[in-house]
C-alpha cells in the first residue's frame, strides 16, 4: 500500500515565516495547502504573515495570504498596528490600497433599530448634521444624524465615500433611511478624537494617548488628497477639524460632506475660512484641486505651531480675510519649525493657485522625508534579527 508522503515543517511555523521573508511564494502556497495556519504569529514580536509581507516588501506573498480563505488581517502585533496599519506607517500606498480594497466592504443599507446611537456623547459636528457614539453589530461607530434641512446632503457625501474608497480616508460602514428625512450615516469610530483637540492639548501640556508626529499626519492627509484628486473630487472642507485619530486605526480625514467632482468653473463658496485659499475668498469661490492644497498648507502650520491659523494676530476676522485675499498675510509656521515643513507649508499656501504643488508632488516630498528620517525601530528589529520565527528581512521598500 502506497504511503502519503507527510511534510512535518507544515507545524513548525518558523518555516511559512521564511518563505514569507524571502518572497518564496512557491513553498508558502506549498505549506498552506498543507494546512499551514496562515495567521499563525511570530512569538517575540507578534508580527503575523501579512505583517512581514508588508515589512519585507513581498507583494505576491501578500496577494497570496489576502486569497486565503481563512486569513484575518484584523490581528495586530504587539505594538497594536495591523497588517493596514502597518502598511500606512511605513508609507507603503500600494499594499495598504490592496489591503484595504480586498478587505473592505461596501457600505449597505440597513434598519434604524440596527443602529444605537448614545446621544449623551456628541463626537462632534460636521459640515451637514451631528455626529454621535454609537453601536452597531457590537462594535463602537460614530454615527452622523442628519435633519430635514441637511438630508439632501447625505446622497453626496455616501457618493464620495463610496466613489473614492481609500485608507485614508474614513470608512463608510452603512446607511440608514437615505431617503427618509432623517438619515443617519454609520461611521468607522476613532477614539483619539480630532487632530485640532490634540493640538491643543500638547500645546497646554495635557497628556495624550497616542503621540503623532508632524511626518506622520502630513503623510496621511497628503495620501487622502491624491486618492480624492485622483478621483477627481475635491474635499473643500479640509481642516485639521476633519483629520480625526485613533490608537487602532492610525489617523484618517473624514468629513467628505462638501465634497464634490472638480469642474474647472466651480464656485460654491463652502468650508472655514480660516483654512480657505485666497482665490475662493477673493473670486466668490472659483477654485480646483489647489484649494485643497492651500487648507494642507495651513494645517502644516498649525502641526508647527500648535495654535490656530492667525492664533497670534489681534485682528478682526474680516481683515485676516482681506489680508489673506490681496496676498499679504498667511499663517505663521513659527520659528522652531523644521526645514522641509516650512518649505512645504510656503509652497503649498502660495497665493497663486499655479504656484503651489498637487498631491502626487506633495507625496513624493514627504516620501523623500520619511527616508531621511527612517531607521529600523532598534527593538523590532533586534528581535526579527534574533531567529524568532526566521521573520528578519533587509528589504528596501519600494513605494
Amino acid at each position: 500500500m502506497a504511503t502519503t508522503a507527510v511534510d512535518f515543517t507544515v507545524h513548525d511555523p518558523r518555516h511559512l515565516f521564511e518563505a514569507a521573508t524571502a518572497g518564496n511564494v512557491t513553498r508558502a502556497k506549498e505549506l498552506l495547502a498543507q494546512g499551514a495556519n496562515p495567521n499563525v504569529k511570530n512569538d517575540v514580536i507578534g508580527e503575523t504573515l501579512l505583517h512581514v509581507a508588508v515589512r519585507c516588501d513581498k507583494r505576491q506573498v501578500l496577494e497570496l495570504l489576502l486569497r486565503t480563505k481563512s486569513i484575518d488581517v484584523t490581528v495586530r502585533d504587539k505594538r497594536g498596528d495591523t497588517p493596514l496599519v502597518t502598511a500606512v506607517k511605513q508609507g507603503h500606498r500600494r499594499f495598504a490600497q490592496l489591503i484595504y480594497s480586498s478587505t473592505t466592504q461596501p457600505s449597505r443599507e440597513v434598519a434604524a433599530a440596527d443602529i444605537t446611537i448614545d446621544y449623551k456623547t456628541m463626537l462632534g459636528r460636521g459640515s451637514f448634521g451631528v455626529v454621535y457614539k454609537g453601536l452597531f453589530e457590537n462594535k463602537p461607530v460614530a454615527v452622523k444624524t442628519l435633519g430635514p434641512p441637511e438630508a439632501a446632503a447625505l446622497a453626496q457625501e455616501m457618493d464620495a465615500m463610496q466613489q473614492c474608497m481609500s485608507p485614508y480616508l474614513l470608512q463608510l460602514v452603512a446607511a440608514s433611511g437615505q431617503h427618509t428625512a432623517r438619515p443617519q450615516l454609520v461611521l468607522e469610530y476613532m477614539d483619539g478624537g480630532d487632530l485640532r483637540r490634540y493640538l491643543d492639548h500638547k500645546r497646554d501640556g495635557i497628556a495624550v494617548a497616542v503621540a503623532y508626529s508632524k511626518l506622520e499626519v502630513a503623510w496621511v492627509i497628503a495620501n487622502a488628497l491624491a486618492d480624492l484628486h485622483h478621483h477627481n473630487l475635491l474635499h473643500r472642507d479640509l481642516k485639521s477639524h476633519n483629520v480625526l485619530l485613533s490608537s487602532t486605526n492610525y489617523i484618517k480625514v473624514a468629513d467628505l460632506g462638501l465634497a464634490r467632482p472638480y469642474a474647472s468653473q466651480m464656485t460654491q463658496y463652502k468650508g472655514t475660512m480660516l483654512w480657505t485659499a485666497p482665490e475662493v475668498l477673493a473670486c466668490h469661490g472659483r477654485y480646483d484641486y489647489a484649494a485643497d492644497i492651500y487648507s494642507f498648507g495651513v494645517i502644516l502650520t498649525e502641526l508647527s505651531t500648535l495654535q490656530v491659523p492667525y492664533a497670534g494676530l489681534q485682528l478682526p476676522l474680516w481683515v485676516i480675510l482681506e489680508g489673506v485675499c490681496k496676498g499679504t498675510l498667511r499663517p505663521d509656521v513659527g520659528n522652531a519649525c523644521p526645514p522641509w515643513l516650512r518649505e512645504l507649508a510656503t509652497a503649498c499656501m502660495a497665493h497663486d493657485p499655479m504656484h503651489r504643488p498637487n498631491a502626487q508632488r506633495i507625496l513624493q516630498l514627504l516620501d523623500h522625508q520619511r527616508r531621511v528620517e527612517s531607521a529600523p525601530p532598534a527593538p523590532l528589529a533586534a528581535a526579527a534579527s534574533s531567529g524568532s520565527n526566521g521573520s528578519s528581512c533587509n528589504s528596501t521598500v519600494q513605494r
